[in-house]
């Protein structure tokens, strides 16, 4: 069971057929969140939804066509769904159904495996609150005291990324050291040990972007040691992020990135908010996902849906530097991602914004 989701007031809500055979995701839904609730009614389907004022809700409709083709096109557009998964059988054209083009409906499969990847994927994400260290310029309103210390951290960051990468170090040691330390932290949880398994069998280093988007134990971990700035975890994870960043050096050098605007939506601390001046710089100090379709990005802000009063949506609107004149590389890594359907670029750790 993942705390994160379950306390981010995200309910997922399952209509299906009442034949259907939900017996398996129903179980691996639990696993997901407590926050979960089936039907197999449309009234109260619709009755539940109408009741929902202060929550986040997911749809998954379930072979249930009924609901899909009549129903859906007139709540697909209320504030508080925010995904809508379809698990369908039969055959169904887009272009018949202009609520298909709504970012919210995220997939349509007849795969329970597919359909509860990319469910992960995007929970993974919405709940994800990036660390994020201020760099004044002028004008700024900290003390020298507190300036002072954002530098300090901003050459850290610069310094350990410049460790990481000169000192040599055996692959095969590091990839041991990150098994034991991710199997350590999900010694009692089956699905990832299974995932975990499955990386120390099949994992290459022209993989590493492929495993970072994946929705599994590296995701989480590898960022969580990332904003801690523990040197002693960060090393244990030094083969990810050696593998990572000079994959997307590569990309870098040998492709371009069309787009000259990426956005980045998710929740942000009110608190946090209060410090972002005109002039402030803004370094990332994990790696920074962005996305070239600003719908997208508002889907993960949760713009109007946050319960929370010490939160608010934030939208990054991100100026694509010159390829030329930037040391931290970047990439659209949409044919290298696990998910492939998604326009997704990638900067590595320690990008530079200007606020």
């Amino acid at each position: 069971m993942n705390d994160d989701y379950n306390n981010n007031n995200i309910v997922i809500v399952l209509i299906h057929k009442k034949d259907a055979q939900i017996d398996d995701i129903s179980q691996r839904l639990h696993c997901i969140t407590q926050s979960f609730i089936k039907f197999n009614n449309i009234d109260d389907t619709l009755a539940y939804i109408d009741t929902i004022k202060d929550k986040k809700l997911i749809l998954i409709i379930y072979e249930h066509d009924l609901f899909m083709n009549y129903i859906l096109p007139a709540v697909h557009h209320i504030q508080m769904i925010i995904f809508i998964y379809i698990h369908s059988s039969s055959s169904l054209s887009k272009a018949n159904f202009s609520w298909f083009q709504t970012k919210k409906v995220r997939i349509k499969c007849s795969d329970n495996n597919e359909l509860l990847e990319k469910l992960n994927h995007d929970l993974v994400r919405i709940t994800d609150s990036i660390s994020i260290n201020e760099l004044s310029l002028l004008n700024s309103d900290k003390s020298s005291t507190d300036l002072e210390l954002d530098q300090n951290y901003y050459i850290w960051d610069q310094l350990k990324m410049k460790v990481l990468l000169d000192v040599k170090h055996d692959n095969d040691l590091g990839k041991e050291e990150l098994l034991k330390a991710v199997r350590v932290h999900y010694q009692n949880n089956p699905a990832e040990l299974s995932i975990i398994d499955e990386f120390e069998r099949d994992y290459e280093p022209h993989d590493a972007i492929k495993w970072y988007t994946r929705a599994c134990f590296l995701y989480r971990l590898l960022n969580k040691v990332l904003r801690e700035r523990n040197i002693n975890e960060l090393l244990k994870f030094r083969l990810i992020i050696v593998d990572l960043h000079r994959q997307l050096s590569l990309l870098y050098q040998v492709s371009t990135v069309d787009a000259r605007v990426v956005y980045r939506g998710q929740r942000l601390a009110l608190s946090k908010l209060k410090q972002f001046k005109v002039g402030t710089r803004l370094c990332m100090n994990t790696f920074l996902s962005t996305t070239d379709d600003k719908d997208v990005a508002l889907l993960f802000c949760g713009r109007g849906t946050d319960s929370n009063p010490l939160y608010t949506s934030a939208l990054y609107k991100i100026q694509i530097p010159n390829q030329n004149s930037t040391v931290t590389p970047f990439a659209n890594i949409k044919y290298h991602s696990y998910f492939r359907n998604e326009n997704e670029i990638l900067f590595s750790i320690n990008a530079v914004e200007d606020g």
